[in-house]
């Protein structure tokens, strides 16, 4: 299985060790889950008034042309924790390991 990481929007999350963060599907909906700070890399802490862009580490399950399937870390709030995403929104990095 391989492990990569997703575009996401990050907000501070319930508590100081999670990030509320915000993806999208391959059809442009968005789900929310709350992450682990460990999961997420990002160049800047968010606020409430400024969110920031970041990368979520996901599995991925399932390349299938232009979109890819992956399994996120946490169940989102609206749809549970498998979602397809566009090929585009996944970086496959040397940073991220294969397992």
């Amino acid at each position: 299985m391989t492990i990569a990481e997703i575009r996401c929007r990050l907000y501070p999350g319930q508590f100081s060790s999670e990030y509320a963060v915000v993806v999208e599907s391959f059809s442009g909906r968005v789900y929310s889950l709350f992450a682990s700070r460990d999961d997420v890399a990002n160049d800047q802490e968010p606020t409430l008034d400024e969110p920031t862009d970041g990368w979520l580490r996901v599995k991925v399950l399932e390349p299938e042309g232009n979109n890819v399937l992956v399994q996120l870390p946490q169940t989102t709030l609206e749809n549970g924790s498998y979602l397809a995403v566009r090929r585009d929104q996944v970086r496959f990095s040397p940073e991220v390991a294969t397992v």
